[in-house]
């Protein structure tokens, strides 16, 4: 089992190696050609804050749709500027900034077919009218609201080549890992189960066994308490009998006394009764 298991380790490290060296090297060339397209791109914010939300808008040079974008940010930058800054890339006459356009598209998921092409946090809007206006407002405010490490910064996460499919690679990755182990863990519980059952059956063949053996010593118990009650009840019964026996012989000494007080009492009684008799008897008359 331990074989098994170092060699499903070794196995995930190489594949989980091999994933991440390929990733690298698909997604060097994106890199760098995100660097030459950021060199291209237009702040149109004063001052850069890196604290505010990145606004990208893909726009081409005189498109009327990114005109009218490009007016109405300046036209909120008093009292919403604080929250963004607003960075273009001019695409119909930039090759790079094309390239850059179709890798962001990529990355969010997106066919574009025109511009502007617009990309606030984790939300993209495609053309624009009045009806864009509360929607990136409010995107804007949401991603405010989080910490600068939380927010998705499409053209950043490009630049250090971090991509959503090198992240989905990962993701793969972890998730094979995962479901392996789970694998794994499911087989060497299964095992683990049936050997805990033969030893289960093992000692309940035991237990019954020494169930038996328990009920035979009981019995054996119970026979010899019975045989020694037994004997205790024979030996009570002379010594019963011996007791009656001297209570009997003790009775009749007693009642022996009283028998020859009884007779000693009439033969007394019956001499002064002769003695009288006697002296009363006459004696022959004297011859003259």
């Amino acid at each position: 089992m331990k074989k098994v298991i170092k060699k499903l380790f070794i196995f995930v490290l190489l594949f989980a190696g091999i994933v991440g060296f390929t990733s690298n090297v698909v997604f060097a060339d994106e890199e760098a050609t995100a660097t030459e397209a950021t060199e291209t791109a237009t702040t149109t914010s004063s001052e850069t804050d890196r604290t505010k939300v990145n606004i990208y808008m893909f726009r081409g040079e005189g498109c009327g749709y990114c005109a009218k974008a490009l007016d109405w940010f300046e036209s909120i930058k008093e009292t919403e500027g604080k929250y963004y800054n607003l960075v273009t890339y001019e695409v119909w006459n930039d090759e790079n900034n094309k390239a850059m356009m179709d890798k962001v598209a990529n990355y969010m998921g997106d066919d574009v077919s025109g511009v502007p092409y617009i990309i606030v946090g984790e939300k993209t809007f495609q053309g624009f009218d009045d009806g864009y206006k509360a929607q990136i407002l409010d995107q804007v405010h949401s991603e405010y609201t989080k910490n600068v490490d939380a927010r998705l910064d499409v053209i950043k996460n490009i630049e250090a080549g971090i991509d959503k499919k090198k992240d989905n690679a990962i993701t793969y990755v972890i998730c094979g890992i995962i479901l392996l182990l789970i694998v794994f863990v499911i087989i060497a519980r299964n095992k683990s189960g049936n050997e805990e059952t033969v030893n289960f059956e093992y000692d309940e063949e035991n237990d019954k066994k020494h169930e038996e053996f328990d009920d035979i010593e009981r019995e054996e118990i119970k026979d010899e308490e019975v045989v020694v009650e037994e004997v205790k009840e024979k030996a009570k019964k002379p010594a019963a009998k011996k007791a009656t026996k001297k209570t009997e012989t003790k009775a009749e000494t007693k009642k022996a006394p009283t028998k020859k007080a009884t007779t000693k009492k009439t033969t007394t009684a019956k001499k002064p009764a002769a003695k009288t008799s006697t002296g009363k008897r006459g004696r022959p008359p004297k011859k003259k």
